[in-house]
């Protein structure tokens, strides 16, 4: 009895083990490859494998804005082997620009246990690169005036195009026509094909076309509050009309998960995004990261700010507007 008694004793004293990955761990990620979620994870995913032995697998399920892949991923176990790379912004408003949420709330933020922000950058406006139209105002004008249809992939891309209709009066333009595509390549692809005349994309997807001569499209206009230094050519919506919209994309996890599992992924993904080898990937991406956001408890708080202030934003243009 007193040998079982010293073995417990001597138990109760050692260090808690750190929680550590056992098996690949699953990541959904709800928007398709070329997307900024797909780019912000593949790009961190490869330096946490090498330094600490796991294993990722990546599923991208896109449809309906995010809505379809998240909606399925609030329904997965809680066992620390499953991630999600989440649009904060579109996540934050999802019942405000999904017509689905009038009719049943497949999840709310309340849904999901939040890790670590992983990135954020603003919105970019493109269009064909010999489109006339290359400046804020002109792009407001035409949006204004003109019989034209504009694309977004939903999420983040569609509250802040939204935003720039609504706060424009665009949206009272009934030749205009808003269309959804399921990610930003294909956004990408149909601007510069000339099949829809403007799109709304990740800067990070949008600026290696504008930089490219030969690209097929152009940036018109950015969503960030001030010009963005590498692109000192492309104007800012919010010169316009007061419009600043960024997309944040970070980690997110099923309702209790252990908060060991938590916050190992914070850690682990931090150190990734701190190496020279992020900084690089983020300078030729324009990706910006809020470190104070790479706590779980700080990015938590983040969330429910930005759900409020997103109602606020889209119920107080809506009473501006009478509806």
């Amino acid at each position: 009895m007193k040998k079982v008694l010293v073995g417990w004793l001597f138990a109760l004293c050692l260090p808690a083990m750190a929680w550590q990955p056992s098996k690949p761990i699953e990541v959904l990620i709800a928007w398709p490859p070329g997307s900024g979620n797909d780019i912000v994870f593949r790009a961190l995913a490869p330096q946490v494998e090498a330094k600490h032995g796991v294993k990722f697998t990546i599923t991208n399920r896109p449809g309906a804005g995010g809505v379809v892949g998240t909606e399925q991923f609030s329904r997965m176990p809680a066992d620390g082997y499953h991630i999600n790379v989440v649009s904060l912004g579109g996540l934050t408003a999802m019942d405000r620009t999904f017509p689905v949420f009038a009719e049943r709330t497949p999840y709310t933020i309340a849904s999901f246990d939040y890790v670590t922000m992983l990135a954020t950058a603003p919105l970019a406006i493109i269009a064909a690169r010999d489109d006339a139209v290359s400046t804020p105002k002109a792009l407001i004008d035409t949006l204004k005036t003109q019989a034209v249809t504009v694309a977004d992939s939903g999420g983040g891309g569609r509250l802040g195009l939204e935003t720039v209709l609504l706060r424009s009066g665009a949206k009272g333009n009934m030749q205009l026509v808003r269309v959804e595509h399921k990610g930003p390549a294909q956004t990408v692809t149909d601007v510069g094909g000339r099949h829809v005349r403007f799109g709304a994309v990740p800067l990070s997807v949008a600026a290696p076309f504008h930089l490219d001569p030969k690209g097929a499209i152009k940036i018109v206009a950015l969503t960030s509050k001030e010009p963005h230094p590498a692109l000192p050519e492309v104007g800012v919506i919010n010169q316009v009309v007061p419009v600043v919209a960024e997309l944040p994309w970070a980690l997110m996890v099923p309702k209790g998960t252990p908060k060991e599992a938590v916050d190992w992924y914070a850690k682990v993904f931090r150190e990734a995004i701190e190496t020279d080898q992020s900084r690089e990937i983020w300078r030729r991406n324009f990706f910006i990261t809020d470190l104070a956001l790479t706590n779980p408890t700080a990015l938590t708080a983040h969330v429910n700010r930005m759900e409020r202030d997103n109602r606020a934003v889209v119920d107080t243009i809506l009473k501006d507007l009478g509806r």
